[in-house]
């Protein structure tokens, strides 16, 4: 009996050595499987901060490449009010996600020209940094190679404004302009900026707090006590606000729309709700000013079709701009130790060769009749002086370029190139010796429009003194236009990269279909039809700047560089 009360006694304690072991186990499990879900989701929640300190850091990159290094300077003139909350470290979140990013050390202590930046991206209690380091001498503070279009002038002047969208005219690239009224910026309905437009205009938001007034003595105070107003109550202060009842109400001023805020005639305000605005009315909304297209009452300006703003068609911001002034190049003296030559042209010869191999001054030189004039630069500067170059049905081309072949024209009194001319747009070698922008320096000095019409192509720099130029009938130009005339008109089927058109005292105009990519710097603008100035960036080395300015005025417009030359990001945990 004994014997199996003791064989029941181990059983049970076997029995629960094995349940022991089973829950064990069990727990074991489950703790494995809760830590495999905690574990994952700190995966995603450390993920999640990371991506919002990259967001952040993007962010600042952003607003460094715009506005340069005045932004770490408190000198907030560019930003939004958001942007400038961040710059001065407050938390920023992403619409529609958890969590902040946020600039921790907002002191920007710089040293050796740099400015060391820590972006925290926080989620669900965890964080994430990205370092950032920025060298300053490496911004350009948004130089004017950057934008689609520079226009310098202040003021159009008469009926014109400073910069004229009409038709459908699209220009793809950011605006700066010294104009200094809206009305400067004219933009037809189905026109378009894609980008953004920075205007130097003074005039500051005006927020609600800006317009608010105290209660004169006197003054009627509505009163929930009163009962019902009627339009006959007169004026009514409530709030720092004078209202009038537009027909009986017993609601609160700022309730609905039974009240009309008192607006001086003229000002614009901010955007209230509940407020009637008629066509033509003015009001601050986000930092941004628009006007009434019709009658409007509780359409936000940002959302309705009620409203514009007072540039349409902008598809970024509308910022003001502190006036820009960039230097005037300096056009050469021609070379006088050249030796003189006869005047050359291209007749028929039974080889077909014509050749130019030695630097001199001619009166005239005429390619014509589809025949090639062949210019060798022997790896080397050519400088060919000529009173007259006429191209009609002529081509020049390059040989021998090598490592530092170039050709310098002079031409003092008249340049045409018509029918399907073109200069160093064919090469007699084009697999060994491309064409390139800065093979080919012209400078003309003379007071007739320089036309280049027809199916002409020109491959290089131009440099006009005082003359007009005219680029029309489907012809194509690839270089950098530089001019001190007083018009630069571009039409038709033209192609034209122009890299960088630099003339500040030139009204640029571009119609009928043309399409220009590169940089406009320009007094003013006109662009019509469906023609199109979309930006693209520069090459700068391309850009003859030794040529036509000081060493100082060259900084100054390359600015040292794009901002992120030397751009450092690390990343911490």
């Amino acid at each position: 009996m004994n014997y199996i009360k003791n064989k029941q006694g181990i059983a049970l304690i076997f029995l629960l050595i094995i349940l022991i072991v089973v829950a064990t186990l069990v727990f074991a499990l489950l703790k494995s499987d809760l830590f495999d879900l905690h574990f994952k989701d700190e995966m995603i929640s450390q993920q999640k901060a990371f991506y919002l300190a990259d967001a952040g850091a993007e962010r600042l990159i952003f607003l460094f490449r715009k506005s340069g290094k005045k932004i770490f300077l408190e000198d907030y003139e560019d930003l939004t009010s958001d942007d400038t909350d961040f710059i001065k470290g407050k938390k920023r979140q992403l619409a529609d996600y958890e969590g902040f990013y946020q600039i921790t050390n907002p002191d920007y202590s710089i040293e050796d020209d740099q400015v060391s930046v820590d972006i925290l991206g926080s989620y669900s209690g965890l964080d994430k940094k990205i370092g950032l380091t920025f060298d300053l001498t490496s911004s350009n503070e948004g130089g004017p190679f950057n934008n689609a279009l520079f226009a310098a002038s202040s003021s159009g002047g008469g009926s014109e404004p400073v910069i004229a969208m009409s038709g459908s005219a699209k220009i793809d690239g950011d605006i700066k302009t010294n104009a200094t009224a809206y009305n400067e910026v004219s933009v037809d309905p189905a026109a378009q900026i894609d980008g953004n437009l920075d205007l130097d205009y003074s005039e500051e938001a005006v927020t609600e707090a800006d317009v608010k007034v105290a209660k004169k003595p006197g003054d009627q105070v509505w009163s929930a006590a009163h009962g019902a107003y009627r339009p006959s109550d007169g004026i009514i202060w409530y709030n720092g606000f004078y209202y009038k009842a537009k027909y009986y109400t017993t609601s609160a001023p700022d309730a609905d729309s039974s009240w009309s805020r008192q607006i001086p005639a003229g000002d614009a305000w901010p955007w209230f709700k509940n407020q009637t605005y008629n066509t033509g009315d003015e009001v601050w909304y986000n930092e941004q000013k628009y006007v009434a297209k019709y009658n409007t009452t509780n359409d936000k300006p940002a959302d309705s079709a009620a409203w514009e703003r007072m540039v349409r068609n902008v598809s970024g911001s509308i910022n003001n701009l502190e006036h820009q002034d960039y230097p005037d190049p300096e056009f050469p003296d021609f070379p006088d130790d050249l030796s003189l030559r006869s005047d050359f042209t291209t007749p028929w010869t039974e080889s077909g060769v014509y050749t130019i191999a030695e630097d001199g001054q001619y009166n005239n030189i005429s390619v014509t009749s589809d025949r090639t004039l062949t210019i060798d630069l022997n790896n080397s500067t050519r400088i060919i002086r000529v009173n007259n170059l006429n191209l009609n049905q002529g081509h020049i081309v390059l040989t021998n370029k090598g490592e530092n072949g170039r050709l310098i024209l002079y031409v003092g009194d008249e340049f045409t190139m018509t029918g399907s001319s073109d200069i160093n747009y064919l090469s007699s070698n084009n697999s060994t010796e491309p064409n390139q922008i800065d093979d080919v320096m012209l400078y003309y000095a003379g007071d007739q429009a320089v036309n280049l019409g027809g199916s002409t192509h020109y491959y290089g720099n131009i440099f006009i003194e005082k003359a007009d130029l005219n680029i029309g009938g489907g012809s194509g130009v690839m270089g950098n236009i530089i001019s001190r005339g007083s018009a630069i008109n571009i039409s038709g089927g033209t192609s034209v990269d122009t890299r960088i058109i630099y003339a500040l005292d030139s009204k640029v105009d571009i119609s009928g279909g043309a399409y220009v990519e590169g940089t406009v710097m320009a007094n003013s603008f006109n662009i019509s039809g469906g023609t199109t100035l979309k930006y693209e960036p520069s090459n700068l080395d391309s850009f003859p700047f030794a040529d036509l300015f000081t060493p100082e005025e060259e900084e100054e417009l390359k600015g040292g560089g794009t901002a992120q030359d030397n751009l450092v990001k690390w990343y911490n945990n």
